[in-house]
């Protein structure tokens, strides 16, 4: 199961992939991805937790769980950051460096 939804996560960002890089997205195709991603996401979430408990003895479930929490964190805080910084420094889609922003 844990594959199942992790295979789809990787579907609805190549799919949100695709949309970024049209000219004219659609809206609805994006409410579409939006909606697709928060339900996986809610099937993943407990899979993922609860998959911990088997990976990790009895003992050290305590010190896991913090662990994952932690880089959980550090990600939504450095994550948008780095992809702010890549998007300036790469083209991106509708950030590209060479060229001004519209006025």
């Amino acid at each position: 199961m844990l594959l199942l939804t992790q295979a789809l996560e990787m579907a609805q960002s190549i799919g949100l992939a695709i949309l970024a890089f049209m000219p004219h997205p659609p809206l609805g195709g994006l409410y579409a991805l939006a909606v697709v991603g928060g339900i996986v996401l809610s099937f993943d979430n407990p899979l993922r937790r609860s998959f911990v408990s088997e990976m990790v003895p009895a003992e050290d479930v305590p010190n896991a769980v913090v662990l994952y929490s932690t880089i959980v964190n550090v990600s939504r805080i450095f994550g948008p950051a780095l992809a702010g910084l890549l998007a300036v420094t790469w083209a991106s889609a509708g950030a590209s460096p060479l060229t001004p922003p519209p006025i």
